[in-house]
């Protein structure tokens, strides 16, 4: 157990999808693939993480999970924690989400409404959930080596032209 009282297991291993039916391996594929697409078109990281917490609840069921930022604010960890006893919440699972190289940069805690430990299937199902949570960090990260290393000499050099003509109506 961790400080906010949640279980919490760091070695998760990416595995095969969860065996349960044909229908629940494909929306979990269409799950990703939608969230993959929004990484990729660059979409804000807190729409991202909101879709990998919204999938990952609907794949459970009577769970709610968050991803909270280490940016330092441990308050705010266990101010989720307390409310979320508050509104008889159980903890049912935490887990440390890493950049490439290995900095802790979010944890994602999830909450049930009965008190339970996780299936092998839905172990499964979180696994997948960090691996896409910390590509849409690594994205961020890219992105915003990106627009440091940008220039604006480039966009000097060029003359200005309207493709259209300027006016107001």
């Amino acid at each position: 157990m961790n400080k906010s009282g949640l279980k919490q297991r760091n070695d998760l291993q990416l595995g095969e999808p969860p065996q349960g039916g044909e229908e629940t391996t494909q929306e979990l594929s269409e799950d990703e693939a939608h969230i993959l697409q929004l990484i990729f078109a660059r979409a804000p990281l807190a729409k991202i993480l909101n879709e990998v917490c919204s999938a990952l609840n609907c794949q459970i069921g009577n769970v709610v999970s968050v991803v909270t930022l280490s940016d330092g604010d441990r308050f705010s960890a266990a101010e989720t924690a307390h409310s979320a006893v508050t509104f008889g919440l159980f903890g049912f699972f935490s887990t440390d989400i890493a950049d490439e190289s290995g900095k802790l940069v979010a944890t994602l805690d999830l909450y049930s409404s009965v008190s339970r430990t996780p299936t092998p299937n839905e172990l499964q199902w979180i696994a997948r959930a960090v691996t896409l949570a910390a590509i849409a960090f690594a994205r961020r990260a890219e992105t915003a080596g990106e627009h440091n290393t940008r220039t604006c000499s480039d966009r000097s050099k060029q003359e200005f032209e309207p493709s259209q003509s300027a006016t107001v109506n």
